[in-house]
């Protein structure tokens, strides 16, 4: 389909499209099952995104569906949307089943995948009908969840699941948490950059298993909130933007961004934070040209890969901070960086991508024989940018790391490459501090261009 576009200039495939089922036993089932299949249901949902979950079912692996979906997506076909238009975790007429739909669909949009329909639907009445309505009506006139992702970790995801986004329409922070355990929690909700002073807060639980019940506001203060989640609970906690005149006061400059990996038509560029991070609320990168600073993209984040560039190109990139009054911070110092050419310079090309959570990574690597001759046996070579970046597990290669240097040997099957083909390999990984890709490889000792 991807050649076929290359050839005819036409978009024939949408949306990559798969139907998962869960294989851990009683998980499906329409009961919710005794204590062991209910607590199987709710750590099953972790099989969506976690590389460390081990499948508890004949899979017995890891399976990171919706990263593997994006993995295979942009090695195949780069901008196919990606789609589970059958899915079903049980248990619908139980609050278990609500708990575990309320999860996955929390997963669902962190993770960024664009089509999801659930086979089939509940009835009106059923308990997992009320976890959609946490998100898509949880008041009764239709107050939904966010649009715009907002980054959000739990200390440990399978007893309280977050997760948030921001609404465009009225740019309240919207925050759903799952209680996945048999007890009342009391935990605090650290916040970076919300203004608002008051949440809304709106909980589906065993108290009332007819609908989503409105309950007594939070107060929040400029660093947070500190709520009780009962027991087998979904709350929706909602933060109205306040927008009280009086702060005028700008952000401090970010620091000077820096690249990581450079290809012929992006930068995936980092940055120190502004050191009123706390108050910032998102930052803007730019690109510098001769009429001046063009924005190129927002992040609530301190990285930032910019895209659609020309190959073999100079560039010039600012960050600017922006916190919850409007108020803009200076311009970064800039950074000036050159994308590489279209055609890789040497005998190989490497494409290297993460997809990194709080302390872990994983990590794919595409190996391409660029040159005219046939690559019999290969040895990757590349070093890690920091000390705190580590090599646990890998697959598709035999691995090794010595300090910040890591090889990876071909094993008997993918150690041949014909003139332009292409292998995959992979680890998982761990880091601290910062976790920037690697920007130099070889290839059996020669570099890759």
């Amino acid at each position: 389909m991807r050649e076929y576009e290359q050839q005819h200039g036409t978009r024939i495939l949408d949306y990559f499209d798969v139907h998962l089922y869960p294989q851990q036993s009683g998980v499906l089932g329409d009961a919710a099952g005794d204590a062991a299949t209910q607590a199987l249901r709710l750590r099953s949902t972790r099989q969506l995104w976690d590389p460390t979950y081990v499948d508890e079912s004949w899979i017995n692996s890891p399976v990171r569906f919706i990263p593997r979906l994006r993995e295979l997506v942009d090695q195949h076909y780069p901008g196919t949307k990606v789609a589970m238009t059958e899915y079903n975790w049980g248990g619908f007429g139980s609050l278990n089943g609500a708990l575990a739909q309320a999860d996955v669909l929390g997963i669902f949009g962190r993770e960024g995948l664009d089509l999801a329909t659930l086979w089939t639907a509940p009835t009106a009445d059923q308990p997992v009908a009320n976890a959609f309505r946490v998100y898509r009506n949880y008041d009764g006139r239709g107050g939904a969840f966010g649009e715009t992702s907002v980054r959000a970790t739990s200390a440990d995801q399978g007893k309280l699941a977050v997760y948030a986004a921001e609404r465009s329409a009225d740019k309240a922070l919207t925050v759903v948490v799952v209680n996945k355990t048999g007890d009342d929690l009391t935990s605090q909700v650290a916040l970076t950059g919300a203004s608002a002073r008051t949440a809304q807060v709106y909980r589906y639980s065993g108290a009332n298993l007819t609908g989503v019940v409105r309950e007594a506001d939070q107060p929040v203060s400029a660093s947070g909130l500190t709520a009780t989640f009962p027991a087998n609970s979904i709350t929706h906690l909602v933060l109205p933007r306040d927008t009280s005149p009086g702060d005028t006061q700008a952000p401090t400059a970010p620091g000077k961004p820096t690249a990581g990996t450079i290809t012929a038509d992006s930068v995936a560029l980092a940055w120190t934070p502004s050191t009123d991070d706390t108050a910032v609320t998102g930052y803007d990168v730019h690109r510098v040209d001769t009429t001046g600073p063009v924005k190129v993209g927002s992040t609530t984040g301190t990285t930032y890969t910019v895209a659609g560039l020309t190959p073999d190109t100079p560039y010039t990139f600012v960050v600017t901070a922006r916190d919850a009054a409007g108020n803009v911070s200076a311009a970064s110092p800039g950074l000036a960086v050159r994308t590489a050419p279209t055609t890789p310079t040497g005998h190989c090309a490497v494409a290297y991508t993460a997809n990194s959570w709080p302390g872990g990574f994983t990590a794919t690597v595409t190996i391409k024989n660029a040159g005219t001759s046939v690559i019999d046996g290969w040895k990757l070579g590349f070093d890690f940018p920091t000390a705190g970046q580590k090599v646990d597990q890998g697959w598709s290669a035999t691995w090794r790391q010595s300090g910040t240097s890591v090889t990876a040997d071909s094993m008997s099957w993918n150690g041949r490459l014909a003139a332009g083909a292409s292998t995959s390999i992979g680890f998982n990984g761990t880091w601290s501090g910062t976790n920037p890709a690697p920007t130099a490889f070889t290839l059996n000792g020669q570099r890759c261009g």
